[in-house]
C-alpha cells in the first residue's frame, strides 16, 4: 500500500516522532527517523506486542535498567581512524554504557513464565563481553581518571614524575626558606600558587636576588 506524502502529517505522526527523536539516544535517533507506515499485520501486531510489553513492566513498578547509557557513536566511529584513541572520560561513558546493555539483556532473560516475549527476542542472540568491562576497570578508577598502574611504562613514567615533583618542590622551599631569612619577601608571605606552580612571593626591590621566572607584579 502507498501512503500519500502528506499522511504522516494529517495523521499527526510528525509530532510523535519528534518527540521520540528528542527521547531517544545513539542508534535509536536513526531508527526513529525510518521509521514508516505499514500494512503488514505481522509487523503491525509485532509492534504492538513489544508496546505493550514495555507499558506493563513500566506500570509494574519493576527497576528496568534503564539508566547508565550514552551515546558512543560518534567516540566509536572515530576509533576507526588507525592511530585514533578513546579519552578516560569515553572509556567510563563505554563502561557505563555495555553495563547498562548487559543489565537490560539479563532483566528479559531472567524473566519467569516467559513474561515478556516479545522484548525478550529483541536480545536475540546479544551478549556483552565482561572482559571489556574489566580491561576498563585495570585502566580507570573510580573518578574516571587513568590508573598508575594501567600499564608498566605508565607507572614508571608516573614514579619518575612524583619524585622530580618532590625534589623541584623541595628546592622551591628551600629558596622560601632562604628569601625569607634574607628579607626579600613579604611579611607573614607563604609559598603559594599560580597557574598549577608553587610560586615564591618575593618584594619587587628583590625580585633581582632571586633566579627564576617572574610570574605577575602587583
Amino acid at each position: 500500500m502507498v501512503f500519500p506524502s502528506d499522511f504522516e502529517s494529517k495523521t499527526g505522526f510528525d509530532s510523535v516522532r519528534a518527540i521520540l527523536n528528542e527521547l531517544c539516544i545513539g542508534p535509536g535517533k536513526s531508527r526513529v527517523q525510518s521509521m514508516s507506515f505499514s500494512d503488514d499485520l505481522p509487523t503491525i501486531l509485532a509492534a504492538q506486542n513489544q508496546t505493550e510489553e514495555m507499558r506493563r513492566i513500566l506500570i509494574s513498578g519493576k527497576l528496568f535498567p534503564s539508566d547508565g547509557y550514552y551515546d558512543m557513536t560518534g567516540g566509536l566511529t572515530r576509533l576507526r581512524i588507525e592511530g585514533t584513541w578513546p579519552e578516560p572520560e569515553e572509556l567510563s561513558a563505554l563502561k557505563l554504557s555495555l553495563s547498562a546493555l548487559s543489565e537490560i539483556i539479563r532483566f528479559f532473560r531472567n524473566q519467569e513464565s516467559g513474561q515478556y516475549p516479545w522484548l525478550t527476542r529483541l536480545t536475540g542472540n546479544l551478549d556483552v563481553d565482561p572482559e571489556i568491562i574489566r580491561r576498563i576497570d585495570r585502566i580507570l578508577d573510580e573518578r574516571s581518571e587513568i590508573r598508575d598502574d594501567a600499564s608498566p611504562a605508565l607507572k614508571k613514567i608516573r614514579k619518575e614524575r612524583k619524585s622530580l615533583q618532590a625534589s623541584i618542590e623541595q628546592m622551591i622551599r628551600k629558596s622560601m626558606k632562604l628569601a625569607r631569612q634574607s628579607g626579600w619577601t613579604p611579611e607573614d608571605a607563604d609559598l603559594t600558587i599560580r597557574d598549577g606552580r608553587l610560586v615564591i612571593p618575593v618584594l619587587s626591590v628583590h625580585k633581582r636576588k632571586m633566579q627564576g621566572v617572574v610570574h605577575d607584579e602587583s
